[in-house]
């Protein structure tokens, strides 16, 4: 629902030459171009822990934003273009690092994206116990799933 969302959103529509948008047909076309806008924001990284963070306006007007600024705008453009279903998914890595991606369902897959690595947007597919077995940042194994949310819902893992 925020503007700037919005506003993306229908810029993002209109690079695709999509003038009537349909969830099942322009998905995966729709969630690529945002995945590859966010991935291009540079990426902040700061030694302090904030516990805070930056509105989607303040991400587009830097264009810039930590691991958690990144995934939560590229969430709320996936929102936009009607999938419910992607949730933040914020797992531990090796050291006790956490590191936030993006889970999306879509005509039975599974899929995390993660704009903070140098891939693309449908690179980890298929189980998502499949994909954490193999998953890594920057050199860094998955531990375990601490929790999920979106703008609806909130999970733990135990």
């Amino acid at each position: 629902r925020d503007a700037t969302i919005q506003e993306l959103k229908k810029k993002i529509l209109q690079e695709l030459a999509i003038a009537e948008y349909s969830f099942e047909r322009d998905f995966l076309k729709y969630a690529e171009k945002a995945f590859n806008y966010v991935q291009s924001l540079k990426r902040i990284h700061l030694d302090q822990v904030i516990y805070f963070w930056l509105s989607p306006k303040d991400v587009f007007e830097l264009q810039a934003g930590d691991a958690f600024d990144k995934t939560l705008f590229l969430c709320s453009l996936l929102h936009a273009g009607d999938c419910k279903n992607a949730r933040i998914r914020v797992i531990e890595l090796e050291g006790g690092i956490k590191h936030p991606a993006v889970t999306v369902f879509y005509n039975e897959k599974q899929c995390l994206m993660d704009p903070s690595q140098e891939a693309s947007a449908f690179t980890f597919q298929g189980p998502l116990d499949e994909i954490f077995k193999n998953y890594s940042f920057e050199g860094r194994k998955f531990v375990r799933s601490l929790y999920e949310f979106n703008d609806v819902d909130y999970l733990e893992f135990e």
